[in-house]
């Protein structure tokens, strides 16, 4: 039927080839489809706040004392809940990456003592803000954060 070698080698490659590229294109266009995907997918819209615990925001400035191994700095606190804390007008030294930091927040004449864990970083003309999770809180923590609220409330 096929007397030319060259040809029937040439048919037998198509199949082969195919089976062989195939697991590679596969993925391929599953992850361009993805991509395609992101692109337009429409922004979220703003919905209403569902944490759990509320923010407090202070009315007036509060300092944080900031240790950073050996070097002790301060910033401001921006608001706070039982288990997150956000500070504002941080130094540079806030550009590299810290795993962990202990903050000291004076207020109402009581020292409180946190351990923090960074979540988050921006940079604002002001300096850089950080959001953090807070991982220890001495006790009169959730104190604190009551009376802070029922004053910031009068």
């Amino acid at each position: 039927m096929f007397y030319d070698l060259g040809l029937t080698i040439y048919l037998w490659l198509i199949p082969v080839i195919s089976l062989l590229l195939l697991p590679l294109v596969l993925p391929i266009d599953k992850l361009s489809r993805n991509i395609a995907h992101l692109f337009k997918q429409k922004p979220a819209k703003m919905t209403a706040d569902k944490r759990v615990h509320p923010r407090i925001t202070f009315h007036e400035d509060t300092i944080a004392r900031i240790a950073i191994g050996d070097t002790i700095c301060t910033g401001l606190v921006g608001n706070m809940s039982k288990f997150g804390i956000s500070l504002k007008n941080l130094p540079e030294v806030f550009s590299e990456e810290i795993d962990k930091l202990t903050v000291v927040i004076r207020k109402y004449g009581v020292d409180h003592n946190l351990t923090i864990v960074p979540k988050w970083k921006a940079y604002t003309e002001t300096g850089h803000q950080l959001g953090a999770e807070i991982a220890f809180a001495t006790s009169g923590w959730e104190d604190f954060l009551v009376q802070t609220e029922k004053i910031n409330r009068a």
